[in-house]
């Protein structure tokens, strides 16, 4: 316990730098960390050879050297902010120590000057150590140190697809950090006495070797404790809340308040503990060096040693570190001052979005008709989204064997309708004496056979059938409807793009429908038999500049790989943006705040009351993703 105040001792010394100190870091990993690491990746795209990431190029991008490369030179940059922060930490305990008043500005000086010694060869191997030792040292949880970065989704594609190598890459990881553990002073050593990182090691590792009991479990006590204490405060203020507005408010006005002051409550924990655990975590670390760090028996470190306490005896320049302190937080404010200027400036002058109100403009597409409550790709599930105020319906259009054009999505029967038969091996006359509803019917315990269900009063959809393109487009002129048009050619399609074209052309349907198609050559094809057509390219995994491509019109985007970047260069283009396939009405209202232009959903009705009732939570849904972001 001792060693604990030690501790707390030294971090009182120089509190108010070291947590001005942090912040200042926070703000330079959201200024400069993010833009970097994002623009590093793009420039990794363009050495491997490829304009942007999706479904076909992912393997080309991860199989080009060039790629491990830019992985790298990210490592380095993120062990770098890291280390500018563990260093100025270490710095201010140092200045503690020695009973020497410092300030903010000073810390960031000497983190960035510690953590630029990486570049020497001697030091690189402090990239490793430093991303091996952050579980251990770090509430990584809530340090905040990484805000801004989020892992793009062509990542955690790649790492879906290869989870063994992943395993192995984690497993390999795990031992680094064992290793570095056992390293726990290097960074003391590496900073106060300006040690190569190699000598700071072996110093480590003997002073560790008398110790490492006591400083492991006071350093995991302090991570969970810190978890812990801030888990349980959170939930003593939902509670309070929620008992609050339970037992005692009837009133919708004051439920409302207090639910904003518990979100604030709650998002200030948050904040709190960002800013706090990394040095607490750090402080005690300092108090456990101070105490064994003569056990390394070397004759630079006792010479220290000794001229720490006759600087301490002799400390002259208290009034002195005042006054810089006092300009060191003047220039503080003044700067945030100024940067909150800039931001109202460009806020009013609409150069950034303050994104205070949800758009109301994006259209609804229901994905193969109303899919959630009918049978997909039927007359029934398009009659249904009809109904429920669908602005646009999403139909798959497939081949039979005989040249008939319908709408099923699988080029397999046997999920739709029972039936291990493919589409383009049957004739259309096979295929309209088979029960579309088979997938929705087994939830009603229906028997099947050979494609035709029995009856059951409780089930709508027994006997719905497989349609022609050309019987949904007839009822769409009927009933002045909208389609988006998914292509699904098979290479042993005969005449696929000119049947379609020549129908829409027939039905006068162009200015009624979209083209979309996850092949590119779909769209391009259609585009060049009719110019006049509006086509979209679908894609599942996107990443880098695509928005100019020549024959897409509009771009039908996976929902997670949707940001605000995104759209604003889609729409720089004039061109517009679907995002695919959303039904979470907590989704739905973030791609409102971006803008996009059509949200894909298996639920017309309810994204349609979604969006009609979004800007009736706008405030609280706000503070909602504030604290989770954070």
């Amino acid at each position: 316990m001792k060693i604990f105040k030690e501790g707390i001792t030294l971090l009182r010394f120089n509190l108010s730098s070291v947590l001005l100190f942090e912040i200042m870091h926070k703000i330079l990993s959201i200024a400069i960390l993010a833009p970097l690491v994002y623009s590093i990746l793009n420039f990794s795209i363009d050495l491997a050879g490829v304009d942007y990431i999706y479904n076909n190029t992912i393997y080309v991008y991860f199989a080009c050297p060039s790629t491990y490369a830019c992985f790298f030179v990210i490592l380095l940059v993120v062990a770098m902010f890291f280390l500018v922060n563990i260093c100025g930490i270490i710095w201010a305990m140092e200045l503690s120590k020695r009973e020497e008043k410092t300030n903010p500005l000073t810390l960031l000086i000497r983190g960035i000057y510690n953590a630029l010694r990486i570049i020497r060869p001697k030091n690189m191997g402090i990239i490793l150590y430093v991303l091996g030792i952050l579980p251990v040292t770090f509430s990584v949880m809530v340090s905040g140190t990484m805000f801004g970065i989020k892992l793009p989704e062509f990542f955690k594609r790649f790492i879906a697809l290869n989870d063994r190598l992943i395993t192995i890459a984690i497993i390999i990881y795990g031992i680094t950090c064992f290793v570095a553990v056992f390293r726990i002073f290097s960074l003391n050593y590496f900073t106060v006495y300006g040690f190569r990182f190699k000598e700071s090691l072996s110093l480590s590792k003997k002073v560790m070797k008398k110790h490492s009991l006591p400083v492991y479990l006071g350093v995991i006590f302090l991570n969970v404790g810190l978890i812990l204490v801030m888990f349980l405060l959170e939930t003593i203020f939902s509670l309070a809340a929620a008992g609050v507005l339970s037992g005692f408010v009837k009133s919708k006005a004051v439920s409302f308040a207090i639910d904003i002051v518990a979100e604030v409550i709650s998002f200030g924990v948050y904040i709190t503990f960002s800013v706090v655990s990394t040095p607490l975590i750090y402080s005690f670390i300092c108090a456990c060096f101070y105490r064994y760090e003569a056990d390394c028996d070397h004759a630079d470190v006792v010479r220290e040693m000794e001229d720490r306490l006759e600087h301490i005896e002799t400390n002259q320049d208290k009034q002195k570190s005042k006054k810089r302190n006092a300009i060191a937080y003047g220039a503080i404010v003044v700067a945030g001052i100024l940067l909150n200027g800039f931001y109202i400036y460009l806020s009013m002058t609409d150069k950034v979005n303050l994104d205070i109100y949800y758009s109301s403009r994006a259209s609804v597409t229901a994905h193969r008709g109303d899919s959630f409550h009918a049978p997909e790709n039927t007359m029934a599930a398009i009659k249904l989204a009809e109904e429920n105020q669908a602005d646009i319906i999403e139909i798959d259009v497939r081949q039979t064997k005989d040249g008939e054009l319908i709408l099923i999505h699988d080029e397999s029967l046997l999920r739709t309708t029972g039936v291990d038969k493919n589409v383009g091996e049957v004739t259309y006359e096979y295929i309209k004496g088979l029960d579309a509803s088979f997938e929705m019917a087994a939830d009603y315990n229906l028997s099947n056979t050979d494609g035709k269900l029995e009856e059951n009063s409780n089930f709508a959809y027994v006997g719905e059938k497989i349609p022609t393109l050309e019987e949904a487009i007839i009822y769409a002129k009927e009933h002045d409807l909208f389609y988006n048009i998914e292509l699904k050619p098979e290479e042993y399609y005969d005449g696929y793009y000119d049947k379609l074209v020549a129908m829409l052309e027939e039905y006068d349907f162009l200015d009624s429908c979209v083209v979309a198609s996850l092949e590119y050559d779909a769209i391009e094809t259609v585009k060049k038999m009719n110019p006049d057509i509006r086509t979209v390219y679908i894609m599942s995994v996107v990443y880098g500049n695509f928005q100019d491509m020549e024959y897409a019109d509009a771009y039908s985007v996976r929902h997670n790989f949707v940001d605000k970047d995104l759209v604003k260069k889609i729409h720089e283009f004039d061109k517009e943006i679907y995002v695919w396939t959303v039904n979470d009405p907590y989704k739905i209202k973030n791609l409102l705040l971006l803008d996009v232009d059509s949200i894909i959903t298996d639920k017309p009705y309810e994204t349609k009351e979604v969006i009609y009732n979004a800007n009736e939570t706008i405030f609280t849904d706000w503070l909602g993703r504030l604290i989770e972001e954070y």
